[in-house]
């Protein structure tokens, strides 16, 4: 049962939304432990078959770290994270060229001799951002699929065709070793590339029994996230449950099987009780929905909320996509 508010599509026997949930600004907590002049990771984090990996790069006064939270093996077609640290070790601020939104214009993609992809940015000539000294944290998401694709009649130099409708996105790369790439048009160096293998999409079985506990350093957005699950589940009839679990993940795999019209990454929040949907819209002498499990999508970019669902098992978790229990 699945809500498409962006497309605001209300067919019969689905819910009606429960909340949009905005941030005007997020707040980066946390401390990244230095040691020898090396990123010391923290223990092995959940949802994939490896632990928080990191790479450095350093020229002059900056040292660039990447970072990806779910390992080295990811299923086709699905979305994992991380981030990039930039450290300034100078004593003054640093000028950077490019740097849009008062942050530098930085993504990660992954690359193969056989597969060769880079990162595109828009056009658009911004004003230098300082890079004041110490540790600047810029999340990033990383995408099994093609970057790009060529629709019904198109043409393009080394694309593949989209996927058929209702997708009609970029199609899940071939299985095989890549290279997560860190790519900028911003005054800065990259980090050094991190091996990334894609498997066949398969479900992690394990996925919900070892998820590590969110903390704003693995989940900047958790304070906003907590607010939201405590909403649903108040309004839906069971203000007692307190936990649940964030899924990074992409809509499409969260809404399947299910049909949306867009898939980015999204963050899936899951929650455990005794549902009754308070808020659904359902047609004459139709039935008010009731389940245990409460699914519920927020775009990780705009943080928007995009669907909601009501259900009696747990969405499956594939292979390389982080999973966190949370409190709230």
């Amino acid at each position: 049962m699945l809500v498409d508010q962006a497309a605001a599509v209300r067919p019969h026997g689905r819910c009606a939304a429960i909340a949009l949930v905005r941030w005007d600004r997020l707040l980066v907590l946390g401390l990244l432990v230095m040691l020898g002049g090396l990123l010391v990771p923290p223990s092995p984090l959940s949802g994939a078959s490896g632990t928080l990996k990191a790479t450095v790069h350093e020229v002059g006064a900056l040292r660039v770290h990447l970072v990806l939270l779910a390992g080295r093996t990811l299923s086709a077609g699905a979305s994992t994270s991380g981030f990039v640290v930039i450290n300034n070790t100078a004593k003054a601020p640093i000028a950077m060229t490019q740097g849009c939104g008062g942050k530098p214009d930085i993504a990660v993609v992954l690359s193969s001799s056989k597969v060769p992809q880079a990162a595109v940015f828009a056009a658009v000539k911004c004003p230098d951002v300082e890079l004041t000294p110490g540790l600047h944290r810029y999340p990033i998401d990383i995408s099994a699929s093609y970057q790009g694709c060529i629709g019904p009649g198109g043409s393009g130099g080394g694309l593949p065709p989209c996927l058929p409708a209702p997708d009609s996105g970029p199609p899940p790369l071939p299985v095989g070793r890549y290279q997560a790439v860190m790519a900028t048009d911003s005054s800065i160096p990259t980090a050094k590339p991190l091996p990334v293998t894609v498997i066949h999409p398969r479900a992690n079985p394990t996925a919900y029994r070892t998820a590590q506990l969110a903390t704003m350093l693995t989940m900047p957005a958790l304070s906003s996230l907590e607010k939201s699950a405590a909403a649903e589940a108040r309004l839906n009839g069971d203000a007692s449950v307190h936990h649940g679990y964030i899924i990074l993940t992409t809509r499409e795999q969260a809404a399947a099987p299910d049909i949306v019209n867009s898939d980015q990454p999204v963050y899936e929040v899951v929650i455990q009780g005794r549902f009754t949907c308070g808020t659904c819209s359902i047609p004459p002498r139709a039935k008010i929905p009731t389940g245990s499990v409460i699914t519920s999508s927020v775009d990780r970019q705009t943080f928007q909320g995009l669907d909601f669902g009501i259900t009696r098992s747990l969405p499956t978790v594939l292979v390389g996509e982080p999973v966190y229990r949370f409190r709230f």
